[in-house]
């Protein structure tokens, strides 16, 4: 099963420029 928390974690590890701060 595909959590929130893990979709929000990928765009904010995925995005340009990477890596990006989830925080």
């Amino acid at each position: 099963r595909i959590y929130a928390k893990d979709a929000l974690d990928a765009e904010y590890f995925w995005c340009d420029p990477l890596p990006c701060d989830p925080k």
